[in-house]
């Protein structure tokens, strides 16, 4: 077998090209897209490019929203839920990202819940952004086991 060698520039074209031809809306394929390249980048391949073919996979047997806009709305002064709609996390992650830091910059402290999301992706990539705004961060997950 002979090994492929992408940078992570082209590694993201492809995966972003891949999910959008299989359906993904443009700003979910993106921000999954990102997700996935920031797992390959940090030696988390099971996270990574290793995710794509499910990701298609998933996408043909419609088993989530391709085409889902995540909402946000404020519960608490520094709580949001964000619904996904039934969407992947990646671009409800995103959205999250862009209130929480400022959030919690006016209330000391933010937290957002995000709800109905057909799946969660690699999670360090989501707190590194607040960590890049001076912030401290925790991602959690659920689990159905």
């Amino acid at each position: 077998m002979t090994d492929v060698v992408l940078s992570l520039k082209d590694a993201h074209e492809m995966a972003r090209n891949c999910l959008a031809l299989n359906g993904l809306s443009a700003a979910n394929a993106e921000a999954t897209a990102a997700n996935m390249v920031a797992a390959e980048r940090d030696g988390c391949v099971s996270h990574g490019l290793f995710r794509l073919p499910g990701y298609v996979i998933s996408l043909r047997a419609a088993k989530f929203d391709a085409d889902a806009e995540p909402s946000i709305e404020r519960i608490a002064p520094g709580v949001i839920r964000v619904d996904a709609h039934s969407g992947l996390a990646p671009l409800a992650v995103q959205r999250a990202q862009e209130v929480l830091a400022p959030l919690a910059r006016e209330q000391g402290i933010a937290a957002a819940a995000i709800v109905r999301v057909f799946h969660m992706a690699a999670l360090w990539p989501d707190v590194e952004p607040l960590a890049d705004h001076g912030l401290a961060a925790l991602a959690l997950t659920a689990s159905a086991s």
